[in-house]
């Protein structure tokens, strides 16, 4: 009897396993028929993602996270399509665009962009530098219809006084970014605020000795004071903090690495003796209110080191870099890498195409940070 126990058995265990197999493969197509589905589902025309990644090529990380803040900030992507132009790069430009707004693939390469902008992939430039250049060339090819750099300048007026004939000289001053130091003046201390770097920024100087200038009025080089003030606010006011300086030894350059708080909201008033002056100060005036939208970071330090973003993306901040798109855990502003900090007026955030819940995040490298 022993021989048909034997048999039963070695019967029931092939049998669960043909069956386990057939049902393996026989639901296979069904399962990847409904995670298709599901992919297709959260990254459809709702538009309910953020973004999908973008490849590096090298050393284009700097392109990538330009890319990602243009293409998420409604103003510029909008000035972007609207476009008319034969020239190269525009056009590659709205293709790229296109290509991230359809989320078809699951990273997007920026090889056409960067062969019609005729970058050096395995060459990492400055993003502050490339981010100024590439403004001022739509600007160039395009003309000044439908360009973001009227979305970006910021006008400045650089008033000077003579301390001799107390004539006053004014010079409008035009940014895309308005540098800000992270140290003291004599370089003693850090400078603990993006607002204290704004307020000293802002402040009075007096010119003497080597660095008097000339006076037209008097004829000579006397001791003057000059300061710095708003004319007019852009849409999206950016800032550079000057991380990279001369080392003390004077004989090269160098990265500095103080952690900056960043405010989520700063404020402009009109001043109440001056109507063309914006003031970083509170006044009983007109004012204008800016909400932190996006932070450039570098990492490492000079002539090397990697760039990412951070955007916020209707009620909750992502890290873009290159292929990986990750939902930020906290919103706590304190960096020792942050390098180009953007804001929006707080009025264009009626503009916002974004859900104001957090968007869903497209492709394989979504995650949370």
């Amino acid at each position: 009897m022993m021989w048909w126990v034997s048999l039963i058995q070695r019967a029931a265990k092939y049998s669960i396993t043909i069956i386990w197999w057939i049902f393996r493969f026989s639901t296979w197509p069904l399962y990847r028929f409904f995670s298709f589905a599901v992919r297709i589902g959260s990254i459809g025309p709702s538009g309910n993602t953020v973004s999908v990644g973008l490849i590096n090529q090298g050393a284009t990380c700097f392109l990538n996270t330009l890319l990602q803040t243009w293409f998420l900030t409604p103003e510029v992507k909008q000035s972007i399509y609207k476009l008319n132009s034969n020239v190269a790069f525009v056009h590659e430009l709205q293709s790229l665009f296109n290509k991230l707004e359809s989320k078809e693939e699951k990273y997007v390469r920026t090889n056409e962009l960067t062969m019609s902008l005729q970058l050096n992939v395995f060459k990492q430039l400055d993003i502050e530098e490339f981010f100024r250049n590439l403004i001022n060339k739509l600007n160039a090819e395009v003309g000044q219809g439908d360009n973001i750099l009227k979305l970006y300048q910021i006008t400045m007026v650089q008033s000077m006084k003579c301390s001799v004939c107390e004539e006053p000289v004014t010079e409008d001053c035009f940014f895309l970014d308005l540098p800000l130091s992270i140290l003291s003046p004599d370089s003693s201390s850090e400078i603990k605020s993006l607002e204290e770097s704004l307020k000293m920024f802002l402040e009075a100087v007096t010119l003497d000795y080597d660095n008097a200038p000339y006076c037209d009025t008097c004829n000579k080089k006397t001791k003057t004071k000059t300061r710095y003030y708003f004319k007019q606010l852009p849409q999206l006011l950016t800032f550079q903090l000057k991380r990279f300086g001369i080392a003390s030894n004077g004989k090269h350059y160098q990265k500095i690495h103080p952690q900056i708080s960043i405010p989520l909201t700063l404020q402009f008033n009109k001043s109440m003796d001056n109507a063309n002056e914006w003031c970083f100060k509170p006044t009983t005036a007109k004012k204008e209110t800016y909400e932190l939208f996006a932070i450039w970071h570098h990492v490492g330090e000079y002539e090397s080191g990697h760039y990412y973003a951070e955007i916020k993306c209707g009620n909750c901040w992502y890290i873009f870099n290159d292929k990986k798109i990750n939902k930020k855990k906290e919103n706590s502003f304190r960096s020792k890498t942050a390098y180009l900090i953007m804001y929006r007026r707080e009025s264009s955030e009626n503009q916002d195409n974004d859900s104001q819940n957090c968007p869903l995040i497209s492709g394989a490298d979504a995650g949370y940070r």
